[in-house]
């Protein structure tokens, strides 16, 4: 294909999501919600053609090197299948995000005035790997009234293909072009969608840092990132030491290779004694690895050392660095060094420190006295998300169908005129 075949190709493909996205907005909620009911029917309908297709994606991704967290996240067995059909009815089951009003009032002359949520229009999302991504993005626009485009790794392909058949076959009576796939292969056809202003209103890449660094770098689209999890618990003074290493290791453990995982623990030095052995313990018997700093390895030598690099990683392995600090100021200014703005939590029995956390860590979740692998959509009640936002604008943390809206001003008169 041509240089302009594929332009025009890419340019009709947004042209249905931009002409789909106007006719979704003239849809009722009683709609959307009965479509994502739908969505979910279908998805069970085609669980074996799905699962055959993702052991062949594993297959090829195994023969071409691909293993470890990429893999983990490829896979969809039975929990991840239950996930995602969970979350697609979760979507169902929220509130309508589009048509609310946000503000009214009426002002000296009378003029009636009211901000009013509407939906962005398109969404293009660019994703590595995990094909759950895939319903969790269409769910989460359906809901809030936008089309999406779906462009997934290529190690992916053939369950991404059936899974937005399914998807698709759910329309009846709303266009099915609010839900498309990008189908093409290489990054000439990537490219030519990051200038696709005139249709795509919003582009979320959701991956490793690579992928976001040459979507930046090429975007003409406004760009909602969805960047690195070094995610840290702090370990405070008063901290109980039971707690503190059951929250810790399920912040790590419960899953590896997500971007709410545990990279890094911060130990206050006035209970690294007491809390620490216990901890290194508990990880050992979960078969991850600990580096830690000097004084980490004074108390525990069988730590391994920590480099200034290791501070600044994301493992999505099993793989834990552990620092002693002095304090909040010190863990606060760790945080805000190697952080990524993910999530950042902090074990404590005061709630006056744990307040000061939240002032002095800037980050898109703050946990007191819990795992930061409940950061997301599920626990936050948002139903199925896009993405987690390490940026602050347009939204932050979990992006659910609540974020994938805008909102409109509207002044109702009676032949008002400015004076």
């Amino acid at each position: 294909m041509s240089a302009s075949e594929l332009n025009q190709a890419v340019s009709a493909l947004c042209l249905k999501s931009k002409q789909a996205a106007g006719r979704l907005a003239l849809s009722t909620v009683g709609q959307r919600t009965e479509l994502l009911r739908k969505m979910a029917e279908s998805i069970v309908a085609a669980k074996d053609e799905i699962l055959k297709a993702n052991a062949e994606d594993c297959l090829q991704a195994q023969k071409s090197g691909i293993n470890g967290p990429i893999l983990k996240r490829l896979k969809i067995d039975d929990k991840t299948f239950q996930t995602m059909i969970r979350r697609i009815n979760a979507a169902a089951d929220l509130p309508d995000p589009v048509g609310k009003r946000l503000e009214d009032f009426t002002n000296a002359e009378g003029l009636q005035v009211s901000k009013i949520s509407a939906p962005l229009g398109v969404v293009a999302m660019i994703y590595e790997s995990r094909p759950n991504v895939t319903t969790d993005c269409a769910a989460a626009c359906i809901r809030s009234g936008n089309a999406v485009i779906l462009r997934g790794g290529s190690e992916s392909i053939c369950t991404n293909r059936v899974i937005v058949s399914a998807l698709r076959s759910a329309f009846d009576g709303i266009d099915e072009n609010c839900i498309q796939l990008f189908d093409f292969s290489g990054h000439e056809a990537v490219d030519e969608l990051l200038k696709m202003t005139d249709f795509v209103d919003l582009l979320i890449p959701r991956g490793g840092r690579a992928l976001i660094e040459a979507v930046e770098k090429k975007s003409r689209i406004p760009i909602m990132r969805h960047y690195d999890g070094i995610c840290h618990q702090y370990i405070a003074a008063d901290a109980d030491a039971k707690m503190a290493v059951e929250v810790v290791v399920n912040s790590k453990c419960q899953r590896f290779e997500v971007c709410n995982s545990l990279e890094t623990v911060l130990i206050d030095r006035s209970c690294a004694t007491r809390i620490l052995p216990g901890l290194f313990a508990a990880f050992s018997k979960a078969g991850v690895t600990v580096r830690g700093c000097p004084v980490c390895r004074e108390i525990v030598p069988e730590i391994e050392v920590a480099d200034e690099s290791d501070w600044a990683t994301e493992y999505l392995d099993a793989i834990i660095s552990i620092r002693v600090v002095c304090g909040i100021e010190e863990a606060a200014a760790h945080i805000a060094k190697y952080g990524s703005g993910h999530t950042d939590g902090i074990i404590t029995s005061s709630d006056k420190l744990a307040d000061e956390f939240i002032l002095r860590v800037d980050s898109g979740s703050i946990m007191i006295n819990s795992s930061t692998r409940l950061s997301g959509g599920e626990a936050y009640n948002m139903g199925a998300v896009v993405g987690i936002s390490t940026g602050k604008l347009h939204a932050r943390g979990p992006v659910g169908p609540n974020e994938l809206t805008t909102y409109k001003w509207v002044a109702r008169g009676e032949g008002h005129l400015r004076k």
